[in-house]
């Protein structure tokens, strides 16, 4: 008769449980459990050399409970030594050990199974293991995970998913490539929302917006004036620190903290001078104004107005000075 006395290699299990880890790069790690074994009889001596039938489970809890997994294994004895891998009848799937305290239960030749149960347990390199040494990852070492080309893992708050690359083309949009010197959409139909996710225009902001430096709208401007804005129109230029052109065509602010409303072909060149529009117009002087006006000969720019005299203001009409 076979005593219910199981004497076995701690150091068995730990080499199993080190192949079960679950790390899931590397296809090719064995789930198996190495077991070594040694089967006595009442009086604790080594049974006969034979095949003993042995019951093996493995549960989460160290008494009662359902076993998690089991197989029943014939194993060969040589002076009541043994050496098993349990796994290759019933696979042990690396899930198994997502739970941190399992314990084997064993019965030999149908008894009851023997108590207690053993804990299995690790070793100090395993606590190595749970960690990854830096540069032992490499990307050929990674899977594919359903990505699409151009598409990357991305954290969603919650797991990891599949989603696009903001520089890739992906299915909802070309989103940004960055050059290195530039920032831009990769798709020229794209468009930018800031405050709203449907933009109705290739920049749409809603909320307050802050530029600091030159600004230009339109076409076809030029601005080199510190702090210069020119904020509509075409053709239009600002040359001095602190000057404006509004809109219109062919306008020049080319006086410091100068300013041109509109109109074609005005000039305000004096420090603050304005002209706020009509044809024409110069504001030469300091503080000076012209409200607008033109030439009455449209053939003949000296006929438009003129302001050379400092505080000086024109209200409109033609040929002032």
């Amino acid at each position: 008769m076979i005593a219910k006395c199981f004497n076995y290699s701690i150091m068995a299990l730990v080499v199993a449980c080190v192949c079960l880890l679950p790390i899931k790069l590397y296809a090719d790690v064995p789930q198996l459990i190495n077991i070594q074994g040694l089967l006595t009889d009442q009086t604790g001596d080594a049974v006969s050399d034979g095949t003993h039938s042995v019951d093996f489970a493995i549960y989460e809890t160290a008494s009662g409970g359902s076993a998690i997994w089991s197989e029943t294994r014939d194993v060969a004895t040589s002076d009541g030594l043994f050496t098993i891998l349990l796994g290759e009848v019933t696979p042990i799937p690396a899930s198994l050990f997502d739970t941190s305290d399992l314990w084997l239960g064993i019965a030999v030749a149908g008894e009851d199974e023997m108590t207690p149960r053993q804990q299995l347990t690790t070793v100090p390199y395993v606590f190595q293991a749970r960690t990854v040494a830096d540069g032992s990852i490499q990307l050929v070492d990674l899977a594919q995970n359903g990505a699409a080309t151009d598409q990357i893992l991305k954290w969603n708050g919650t797991a990891w998913t599949v989603a696009d690359d903001e520089g890739g083309s992906g299915s909802s949009g070309g989103g940004w490539t960055d050059d290195g010197r530039y920032v831009r959409l990769t798709a020229s139909a794209d468009s930018v929302g800031i405050g709203t996710n449907t933009p109705e225009a290739k920049l749409h902001v809603v909320g307050d917006a802050m530029i600091k430096g030159r600004t230009l709208f339109g076409n076809g401007h030029t601005n080199t004036g510190n702090y210069g804005a020119v904020s509509g129109g075409t053709g239009n230029t600002v040359s001095a620190d602190g000057a404006v052109v509004s809109g219109g065509d062919a306008n020049t602010a080319s006086g410091e903290l100068g300013a041109v409303g509109g109109g074609q072909g005005n000039t305000a060149s004096g420090f603050a001078s304005t002209v706020g529009g009509g044809v024409g117009n110069h504001s030469y002087a300091q503080f000076a104004t012209i409200a607008g006006g033109g030439p009455p000969d449209l053939g003949d720019p000296m006929t438009s107005n003129r302001v050379v005299s400092d505080y000086s203001t024109v209200g409109g009409g033609g040929d002032n000075q």
